[in-house]
């Protein structure tokens, strides 16, 4: 009824049970309209998206997917948890809402339990965090996938999670063997997976400074060199990699 008879009319096209876009960046555009941004609650944001979502289902499949129809896009783009999170103001109690209400329409896409992983690591249940992220990865072997799940064990391993230091470095080495291949396999041409690294490297330091953790100082060296080599036009990530490694240096020398 909101696609037939409401606002959505105007975006989204229900022809023949087949629900399609007017726009290729229909997802932008419903997530940062005025409509949904400023004038609802965080609550009704989340119900429509809710509600469309599940509308959208019937229409959604591994395959489509991989074909990249209007749907999945739309489905993909809804599913991020950064624009979640931007949309619904960090609203844990929306977001909640919106991740539940989809799990028995999406539950066979690895992208709703990596987003939901990320999700819950930022609330800090740590537990039900990697426990998704690995269903995640189970379903499906993609790169973005794998490095969603090193971000969720890099987030647990510098967290007041484990109360031991060794169990925080096994899981912080297992993030670097998950993530590394996949950088180097890519030329280090995701930039995101490159500050990834080296910002979590530097909060796993700073977090455990008191242990043994001089080891790791290297990657950020090897990694910031091969970034910088890779990038060395864009200004502002050199900017951004370039303060990581250079906090990383008074740290090592503070620990001297």
């Amino acid at each position: 009824n909101m696609v037939t008879n409401g606002d959505l009319r105007r975006i989204l096209i229900l022809n023949n049970k087949k629900l399609s876009t007017r726009h290729s960046l229909i997802a932008q555009y419903l997530l940062k309209s005025s409509a949904l941004s400023k004038k609802i609650s965080r609550q009704l944001k989340g119900e429509i998206l809710v509600d469309l979502m599940i509308a959208i289902a019937p229409f959604v499949n591994q395959d489509q997917l991989l074909k990249g129809s209007a749907e999945a896009r739309l489905v993909k783009s809804f599913m991020d948890y950064d624009h979640i999170g931007n949309v619904m103001g960090r609203h844990v109690p929306t977001i909640d809402k919106f991740f539940s209400g989809i799990k028995d329409y999406y539950d066979w896409n690895s992208k709703y339990w990596a987003q939901r992983a990320l999700f819950e690591s930022e609330r800090k249940q740590f537990a039900d965090a990697i426990d998704f992220a690995d269903y995640a990865s189970k379903l499906d072997s993609h790169w973005t996938i794998k490095n969603t799940q090193a971000v969720v064990y890099f987030r647990v391993s510098h967290s007041n999670f484990f109360n031991t230091f060794d169990k925080a470095k096994s899981l912080f080495e297992e993030a670097l063997q998950i993530i590394i291949p996949v950088l180097t396999e890519r030329n280090y041409s995701d930039k995101k997976g490159l500050t990834v690294v080296l910002f979590n490297t530097l909060s796993f330091i700073k977090k455990w400074k008191k242990h043994n953790v001089g080891e790791y100082f290297s990657i950020i060296d090897e990694h910031h060199k091969k970034g910088t080599t890779r990038h060395s036009t864009d200004k502002k990530l050199i900017g951004e990699i370039d303060k990581i490694k250079n906090e990383s240096i008074k740290i090592r020398l503070g620990l001297k």
